[in-house]
């Protein structure tokens, strides 16, 4: 304890973290004829961590110049520091004064020190080259809240730094709502100033201010983050003068974020232009936004929190008419708040609206339903089956054999010929050969290419031209890919790794190199002969659907699937809610439809459903249920202890599964739950065209990929 908190004091007093909530520094050098500026400051959780770079000739340039990047992270909370290394190039334009860019640094661990390492054209330069602590620690107890300020006077944004990435506005009417000592022990966590007893709470440390001219251009950057807070106003300057950020904050909230746009009136009269604005198309359905429940307007949080005393509030009436309002976008929700000012309305309107969104919600650990610093026990009943496991059965008939022949066999027959002195050789000779034997039996059993089992799920908006994807995918390569894994720039991938004991199923060092629309996970990704789990997101704009014709003179409905992959069964609801169903449909083909009723075709999606439960191997024992445990594994954390562990069943992957098969309102009939909304469907199909798994040709088994779609 004495060690974290001294190296928590260390930290803070070098990061200058005084009144700032972000976490990491601003460091820089000049050599050269340049000079370099890194930020690695900003709020900590999963995700990707954008770190600023600035790169500013000492003299105009007279000719184009490359910088190339090394970021090394690492942790030195273990006895073996982890590491990764994160690559990207910068291109300085002829004549250029200022050049800034991010480099999205997957937070995998926290990150205590880095280095940077710069090449010019091709030479390595050490002059520019930096090293610093970079001051991030863990967070899973408390929401990361972003609120979004007016820009900064025009011009190039200067390096950020702690200025620009402040605790302001005050916070601490949002740090009322959580348990007190939650909120106190991540202040002392960071030696951060405390509020003297009796002044009331301390602000929160995971909450930030931004500029709107600072805000990142594409959404993996805001993958940190729980909550975002933008006026109306602001975000309609973003959608205006800025669509590359406006963009990136859509793409954010469909991949399971939480805006909260305020400002917009008691009457709410924005909703339809805001609608229009965040879903790319207007709502045909008015009842898209909703009004809180009454059931959720209490005294204290419904959230999480086991050991720790909640916060109850002084109790007030309920406000007859409600102050915000709610609307799903993709996978994440938006809310609509009345007040101008979201840091001096009642607490109980905080309360009310994070009870509303739920912490499955606005806690990042559960809303992707795993834990990057605490056991996760899920990982073991998504593994690709039959690999990585001792063939157990075969091993008992060759040592069997083995035995019977080494032992009296051999002896006998030896015994026989007057050759027993060849004991001493044989014996060793037939023990190598038979271990190589059984070493080759289980590899040659395995395989040596890379075989994948998927859990998917897809939403795909036709009419905006949007889509959203989350995958569960599990890897098991009988030799490691060459190239490692090669992903979209528009996708994050967080691995799942089961934590058990020092079971971590993830190398010590890992490399990416970003280039033009990718990211390449280098090595250290995919071990050989290792099982492997990465939960992935990604949000973008898609042009895949489905095509649904309507009955017309003596043909029925029919469907031309534009997925790019054969639909296993398929349940659509047309225009005036009729229902149609379908199956085996061919990429690229179109099918004649029969009408189903409802809770038929639901039920047939579910039993597909079902079929591909997760579930622990037959046999398996996993490591945390063993008798054998190794040394536990040390993570610094400053509230992982008042929140339960981390569960797939609270992520938005597997919540948006259940409600796409079993209805998303729980408390309505089984009858009305299997209706699907007019103009949607559901579809299993063979592969999502949204989920991509970075190899090449893999070979798929046991997979599940779900699509619900509108047009």
């Amino acid at each position: 304890m004495l060690r974290r908190v001294l190296v928590a004091a260390i930290l803070a007093a070098i990061s200058g973290q005084g009144a700032s909530a972000a976490t990491g520094t601003v460091v820089s050098s000049a050599a050269n004829g340049l000079s370099l500026t890194i930020s690695t400051q900003w709020l900590d959780s999963g995700g990707y961590r954008p770190v600023r770079v600035t790169v500013a000739p000492l003299a105009p340039s007279k000719a184009d110049q490359t910088v190339h990047l090394e970021f090394h992270g690492y942790n030195y909370f273990y006895p073996s520091s982890r590491e990764i290394t994160v690559a990207q190039d910068i291109e300085i334009p002829a004549g250029s004064t200022q050049v800034s860019q991010t480099i999205p640094v997957p937070q995998l661990f926290p990150l205590q020190n880095f280095k940077v390492e710069v090449w010019v054209d091709g030479r390595y330069r050490p002059k520019l080259s930096l090293t610093s602590f970079a001051g991030a620690m863990s967070n899973e107890g408390l929401p990361n809240v972003l609120v979004v300020a007016k820009p900064t006077p025009a011009g190039a944004p200067p390096p950020l730094g702690a200025s620009t990435l402040a605790a302001d506005p005050d916070s601490s009417l949002l740090a009322s709502v959580f348990p007190a000592d939650v909120v106190t022990m991540q202040q002392a966590y960071w030696g951060a100033p405390t509020a003297p007893v009796g002044t009331g709470p301390p602000p929160l440390q995971t909450l930030i201010t931004l500029p709107s001219n600072y805000l990142p251009r594409r959404w993996i950057e805001l993958s940190c983050l729980d909550i975002i807070c933008i006026s109306v106003d602001e975000l309609e300057q973003l959608f205006t003068a800025e669509p590359e950020q406006f963009q990136a904050l859509r793409d954010w909230t469909m991949a399971g974020g939480n805006l909260i746009v305020f400002n917009v009136g008691a009457q709410f009269e924005p909703l339809a232009t805001l609608s229009k604005r965040l879903a790319g198309h207007s709502d045909p359905d008015e009842t898209v936004w909703t009004r809180p429940k009454p059931d959720d307007y209490r005294d204290q949080l419904s959230g999480p929190y086991n050991t720790y005393t909640q916060v109850t509030l002084v109790a007030a009436p309920m406000p007859q008419d409600a102050p915000f309002m709610l609307r799903p976008l993709g996978t994440g929700m938006v809310v609509a708040a009345a007040t101008d000012d979201l840091f001096k309305q009642p607490a109980q309107h905080w309360v009310w609206m994070l009870n509303s969104l739920g912490s499955d919600r606005w806690l990042w650990y559960r809303r992707h339903g795993l834990s990057l610093q605490r056991r996760n026990g899920d990982f073991w009943n998504w593994l690709v089956r039959g690999v990585g496991l001792a063939p157990v059965t075969e091993f008992r008939v060759l040592i069997t054999g083995f035995v019977l022949a080494i032992g009296p066999l051999n002896y006998f027959w030896l015994r026989r010929r007057g050759k027993l002195h060849l004991l001493v050789l044989i014996v060793p000779l037939a023990a190598v050969t038979v271990t190589f034997g059984l070493f080759s039996y289980a590899i040659m059993a395995d395989g040596l290419d890379v075989r994948v089992r998927a859990r998917t799920y897809t939403q795909i908006d036709q009419r905006a031209g949007q889509a959203v994807s989350w995958s569960r995918i599990s890897y098991y390569a009988g030799l490691a890919p060459a190239g490692g894994l090669v992903f979209p720039d528009d996708l994050i991938a967080v691995p799942l790794t089961s934590n058990d004991g020092d079971v971590n199923n993830m190398p010590y060092h890992q490399n990416l190199v970003w280039s033009a629309g990718k990211q390449e996970l280098v090595s250290g990704w995919v071990p050989s002969r290792t099982p492997t789990q990465y939960l992935t997101v990604r949000s973008r704009r898609s042009q895949a659907g489905l095509r649904f014709v309507p009955p017309g003179g003596q043909k029925g409905a029919q469907i031309e699937n534009q997925l790019g992959t054969r639909v296993v069964r398929l349940l659509v609801a047309d225009d005036q809610g009729r229902h149609y169903g379908g199956a085996d449909i061919a990429a690229g083909a179109r099918a004649s439809l029969k009408p189903v009723d409802p809770g038929d075709g639901r039920s047939a999606i579910q039993e597909l459903v079902n079929d591909r439960k997760p579930g622990v191997p037959q046999g398996f024992v996993p490591p945390s249920e063993s008798t054998f445990r190794g040394r536990v594994r040390y993570y610094g954390s400053a509230t992982s202890g008042a929140v339960p562990g981390a569960s797939l069943g609270t992520s938005r992957l597997e919540t948006c599964l259940r409600d796409a098969t079993m209805g998303a309102d729980r408390q309505a009939s089984k009858a009305d739950r299997a209706q699907l909304a007019p103009r949607t469907y559901i579809a299993v199909v063979e592969r999502s065209p949204e989920v991509v798994f970075g190899v090449d040709e893999p070979r798929e088994e046991d997979s599940l990929h779900v699509i619900v779609g509108s047009w």
